[in-house]
């Protein structure tokens, strides 16, 4: 059996849109649909939840398709950080 693993390392934000950097690469690249294996602690968590709930990687062969699913997440990130709850909680 042939396939791609991949690792997310922990590391709150920064970690999590790095995973994400190398899924976009993955996408780009046309090997999403290869990625068997997909493990995370943490930060990197997020990301993997995130593409869990989202997309389907084993049909994910458009590079352009997983990058738009992705932006809400990516943008979360960068303008709001880890913690997705309001400033009054």
């Amino acid at each position: 059996m042939n396939g791609i693993g991949v690792a997310l390392s922990g590391g709150g934000h920064r970690a999590s849109l790095f995973g994400l950097g190398v899924l976009l690469y993955l996408g780009d690249a046309g090997k999403l649909p290869e990625v068997t294996s997909l493990a995370s602690v943490s930060g990197g968590s997020l990301t993997n939840g995130f593409v869990a709930q989202t997309v389907d990687l084993t049909r994910a062969d458009d590079g352009g398709t997983f990058e738009r699913a992705m932006a809400p997440f990516a943008r979360q990130l960068a303008q709001g950080g880890t913690l997705f709850a309001s400033w009054t909680t």
